[in-house]
């Protein structure tokens, strides 16, 4: 079970307490899906999670883009698979 912070600032708290305490061997995640004129942001790290949508030059877009990248988030590009058919030939 995921829990979905809506607030970016107080996930963003969040995810540095989960990153110094107990659980700091969680991976944090991030994703961006181009919705056309909007991008839409998923950020997970643990049992908590973000998601927002802005258009692409917005501040705030960039801010998250920015924070993921600098806590070395590894960014989700694309769907997902069954994990016995990972290694598979199909």
């Amino acid at each position: 079970m995921v829990y979905i912070i809506k607030d970016w600032d107080v996930f963003k708290q969040a995810a540095l307490l989960n990153s110094s305490c107990c659980n700091h061997n969680d991976l944090g995640c991030y994703r961006i899906i181009d919705r056309g004129r909007e991008q839409e942001v998923k950020v997970l790290v643990g049992k908590f999670g973000y998601t927002g949508r802005f258009v692409s030059d917005d501040p705030e877009f960039e801010e998250i883009i920015s924070f993921c990248q600098k806590q070395s988030f590894a960014e989700i590009t694309g769907g997902h698979i069954e994990a016995g058919s990972f290694f598979s030939g199909r």
